[in-house]
């Protein structure tokens, strides 16, 4: 039986050197050493800490850095258009509700001028209590005024036309009582 012989290699050319596995290799090396380097300094809570400390050190320095008002930066920073600030949406009132706010406002000036004003920290359910333990013969007027005036500013819901002279004819005869 003949005896197998080795395949014949060629022979390796100086001219080429590997360099391609040796990039692949090293590549795989460094990518391995970030994940486990990363795995460890996740579990570090004093790195965590340092990391909130740097990111909040690095923002004031920013915010610094962009309140100076010397040099280049100054002319750059001030040079650049600001953009107009956005239009504020206006609720568009009907008119009941406008006559609502009015003789609402109207009735606090009223009892404001007699001797009664309303305290800044008061809502006006609060006033209204107020009011109808000093003053019972116009509380109805002012708790329905009150109520009227919540139901427009806070809970948003008009009334219609015909409920706008109930509201006015309140106004006076508040006004008559007090």
């Amino acid at each position: 039986m003949p005896i197998p012989q080795p395949p014949l290699i060629s022979p390796a050319t100086t001219g080429e050197p590997m360099v391609w596995p040796g990039l692949i290799f090293w590549f795989c090396v460094a990518v391995l050493t970030v994940l486990a380097f990363l795995r460890i300094v996740r579990r570090q809570t004093w790195l965590k800490v340092a990391w909130v400390n740097a990111v909040t050190w690095l923002t004031t320095w920013w915010h610094h850095l962009r309140h100076r008002r010397i040099g280049v930066w100054r002319r750059w920073w001030h040079s650049r258009e600001e953009p107009p600030p956005p239009p504020h949406p206006r609720r568009s009132r009907s008119g009941p509700v406008d006559t609502v706010i009015a003789c609402y406002h109207a009735a606090l000036r009223h009892a404001t001028a007699r001797g009664y004003p309303r305290r800044p920290p008061q809502t006006p359910a609060e006033y209204a209590e107020r009011i109808s333990g000093e003053l019972p013969a116009g509380a109805a007027e002012l708790q329905a005024l009150t109520e009227a005036y919540q139901r427009v500013v806070y809970a948003g819901k008009p009334f219609n036309r015909s409920e706008q002279r109930q509201f006015s004819a309140l106004l006076r005869r508040f006004r008559r009582k007090v």
